[in-house]
Parts: C-alpha cells; structure tokens; sequence
C-alpha cells in the first residue's frame, strides 16, 4: 500500500471519528412549550447508553417557585428533577427526586447530580435576567447512572417515552442551597411525550446545545392543567377567625354583656371551626416531607390545644351545672377562667410557627396589622366597660348618713295631701311648782350689784 493510500485511509478514518463523535453529541430530543403569557419552557435530553447517564438542560420564568420535570406518566415512582433558586438567588440548585404519589417527592441523596457548564452553556445554572417578567431560571446537568433507578427506568428505545412537567406558584419564593429544600404545591402540570431514540448516544454524552427552537422539539402537551390547592389558605384563615374574633367575641359576651347563652353559643361554634380547620391542616401536613411526620412545633401545639379546648368545654360545663344548684363557685370555674386566656394567646402565636412551617414568611406582616386593629378593639371594649360599671357603681353608693332636716322637702299638709295626723295622747296640765331652794321670790327686795374697787 503507498504512502498517499495509508493517507487517504487515516484521513478517511479520522473523518469518521469525528463525523460520528458529533452525531453522538447532538442526539438529543427537546421539548418546548409555549405559555399563554409568551413564556417558554424547555426540556432537552441527552441519553448514554453506555453509562445510562441522563444529560439534560431545563429552562423556565424564574418567576415561579420552582421548575420540575418527571421521567414516567405519574408522580408515583418517577425520577425528577427539581430546579429552583439557590441561597444567593442568582444561582441554581438542581435536586433529584422520586415521587410517591401526590405529594411532596423526596429527595434521593445516592442520586449523583452534577452540574455542567462550559462552552455553548450560555447562563448554565444561573438566574438570567434584569427583571421579574424577564428572569429565566436555567439548569444544566448530569444525573450519573440514572436511566435506572430503584423504582423504575427510562426506555431508551421508546420513541413515545412519557414525562410529567410541572412548576411551583409564585409565592412563596424558593432560594435554598438545600437540595431537600421543602417545596410547596404545583400550580401547573402537564404531560409530554419524547422520542428516546434520537436522545440515546451508543457513548459519550453531553448537555444538549441551543438553540432549541431550531431542532426537531415536541411542543404537545397534555393533560395540562392549572392547579390551586385552596386548603392551606383556608386552614390559616379559619383558625385566625378562631383565635383572633370568635374566642375574644365569646369572652366580651359573658364579662362584659353578661350572656351566659350567648357565651356558650360563641365558644362552641369557634370550637366546631376550630375543628374543621384541624382536620383540614392534617390532610395538608400529610402531602409535605416537613409536616407528614406532625413532629413540627406548630403541629405539636395544635394537638394540645385542641385537648385544652375540649377540656374547656369540660370545666365550663360542669362549673355552669353546679353554680346553678349552689349558687357557689368552684375550683373548675377558676381554672377555666384562666385556662380560656391561655388558649387564646398560644393559638394566636402559633399562627405565626404555622407561617413559617409553609414557608410562607410574608403573611406574617398582615396576620400582626390584623392581630393589632382586632387587640384594639377588644381593649377599647373592656376598658369602657369597666370604666362604665366603676360610674355606675359610684352614682348609687350613699353619701354617708343625711338627717331629715338636712336637704329633705318640709312636710306638705293640706290638700291634695290631707291634714295632718292627730296627736296620740291628750295635753298635759300646767302646774305651779314650788322649788325648796333659795330662789328669789318675786316679792324680795332685788339684788343691788356689787360696786367695783
């Protein structure tokens, strides 16, 4: 073989390498859906099948909470990775998770994710943009071995394989470097399907490159739907209706209004809502990794104070029964006197501990302005009150005792008042009496006065 031939089949040779080297760094398949508000969301994904690690780029608006993507047609046992703001909220965290079922997905730490970056990785794992509208959240990696995982797999010869997407709400706002940070309830899903066969790479593997628009990419979704879970709001409104109106109202109604009924009436229906709201916060703790397990302070207060309310109930009960046939006071009445003001206070500060087991910090600000203008209210309320009972009190208490001569109407005689009584016993007679002493008689010489010297 000559010289220019060995040439011409090393060329050829290295020709192929590369040619084949490139085809295998641009398998990819990508997913773009466009949404109603021109924003974007990406998916593209890079197969080894050599290794069976899964490279992938994942874009979003930063305006959400979080950003998700899930391998399979449900939650349960899918491999997902979860993208969010990191602590600086300029860089971003990639967790992996599985999911088991419609909850919260947990945090897999023998999952090996690696960050990429580098040429053609333009923002890699950042938060880009100057503004809310603007800011995209970006991430690039590698999940090392994760075409399998303990409950399930990706088929890499699927050219229909399923995937679930979904994003996290607007508020509350995620900036963890955690990668088991809690997160909070999606509000939108979706379904989509790609073509694992032009994602699968025989060796080697990288992040897909951009721009995504221009390749082959499936924008169907399916089953999309916005999602707003109402019952955390509601648990929150309900108990501060319970603690800061309805347990206040009841006490004004016997300590200032007197109404024994209607202070019996008002606790029992802020003990029912109280009641409502607590089996509803338990259904909500059991959906997230921080409170399915109810070891959390704000959980832990609210199973006590509902045994105190029930134990209220109890002493107010059975005081009430055996004042009615005493007239006497009992040891129960003074502790639920002092148990009712307890129970407010804890379950009013608890309110504060349930803000920041959701991560929801900014409702604090006007949970307080409300917890204040109803605080004023009460005061104003009980301080009139009191301040009303001392002048009435003051008005009928006596002066000291009054004489009859002194400040009362002489006595009316005559009509229309009649004449005056008769007197009950006869008139007396007139006697001379005749004293044995020396007194001067009328007939004596008078007395003449002393001169002076």
């Amino acid at each position: 073989m000559s010289l220019l031939s060995r040439a011409s089949l090393l060329l050829l040779s290295l020709l192929l390498t590369f040619t084949t080297a490139q085809s295998s760094n641009n398998a990819s398949a990508v997913f773009v859906y466009n949404g109603s508000d021109n924003t974007e969301f990406i998916f593209a994904l890079n197969a080894d099948k050599s290794t069976g690690d899964l490279y992938f780029h994942l874009s979003s608006p930063a305006g959400n909470a979080w950003v998700g993507v899930g391998i399979g047609d449900q939650m349960k046992d899918a491999l997902m990775f979860i993208a969010y703001p990191a602590g600086n909220d300029k860089d971003v965290t990639i967790s992996p998770r599985i999911g088991s079922g419609h909850t919260e997905p947990e945090y897999q730490s023998d999952l090996k994710l690696d960050l990429q970056s580098g040429k053609g990785l333009t923002g890699a794992n950042t938060v880009s943009g100057n503004s809310r509208e603007t800011k995209n959240i970006i991430a690039d990696g590698v999940c090392r071995g994760c075409a399998k995982w303990d409950r399930g797999s990706i088929d890499l010869t699927n050219k229909k394989q399923p995937f679930i997407l979904a994003v996290g709400p607007v508020f509350p706002a995620i900036a963890s470097n955690s990668q088991s940070a809690g997160l909070t309830r999606h509000m939108f899903y979706g379904h989509f399907t790609m073509d694992m066969t032009a994602a699968t790479s025989n060796s080697g593997g990288a992040v897909p490159l951009g721009p995504y628009k221009t390749k082959s990419a499936s924008n169907t979704a399916t089953s999309t739907k916005m999602d707003n879970d109402p019952a955390p709001r509601i648990h929150g409104a309900v108990m501060s209706v319970v603690f800061v109106i309805a347990f206040p109202l009841g006490t004004l109604m016997l300590r200032v209004w007197h109404k024994v009924k209607g202070h019996i009436a008002v606790q029992v229906v802020g003990l029912v809502l109280f009641c409502m709201a607590f089996a509803g916060g338990s259904v909500v703790s059991t959906q997230y990794n921080r409170s399915k397990h109810f070891n959390s302070a704000h959980q832990v207060i609210g199973i006590l104070l509902l045994i105190a309310l029930f134990a209220q109930l109890g002493l107010g009960a059975y005081h009430h029964k055996v004042y009615m046939k005493t007239q006497q006071k009992t040891i129960f009445g003074k502790i639920h006197t002092y148990l009712g003001p307890a129970i407010m206070l804890i379950g009013i500060l608890n309110g504060f501990l349930g803000f920041r087991l959701a991560g929801a910090y900014f409702l604090a600000i006007p949970y307080s302005i409300i917890l204040i203008v109803f605080a004023g209210i009460y005061l104003c309320i009980r301080g009139y009150s009191h301040i009303r009972r001392r002048r009435n009190a003051s008005k009928n208490a006596p002066e000291g005792y009054q004489y009859p001569h002194f400040g009362a109407p002489p006595p009316q005689y005559g009509p229309p008042f009649g004449a005056p009584p008769p007197y009950a016993q006869p008139d007396v007679p007139l006697q001379r009496f005749e004293s044995s002493q020396s007194v001067p008689r009328a007939d004596s010489p008078a007395v003449q006065p002393r001169t002076m010297v």
